[in-house]
């Protein structure tokens, strides 16, 4: 299960590789959203929220792809 400090790194390594600080947002609805920023929702919205923004964003997180491509 992911924590709030989980996805807090994830949103930084995204922002940090594409240089837009709004790009972990993308694929996220507006309650998506609102929870990411939200330190007191529940740890499992946490995980939810994190299997997006590293499916939406490969490009920040290579070790999570085997050699065929495919996610791990």
């Amino acid at each position: 299960m992911a924590s709030y400090h989980d996805l807090l790194d994830a949103i930084a390594r995204v922002r940090s590789v594409t240089g837009d600080p709004d790009a972990w947002k993308k694929g996220l609805t507006g309650e998506d959203v609102t929870t990411a920023l939200n330190p007191a929702s529940p740890p499992a919205a946490f995980g939810a929220i994190l299997a997006k923004v590293t499916a939406a964003h490969p490009e920040a997180f290579p070790t999570l792809q085997t050699h065929a491509g495919h996610w791990m």
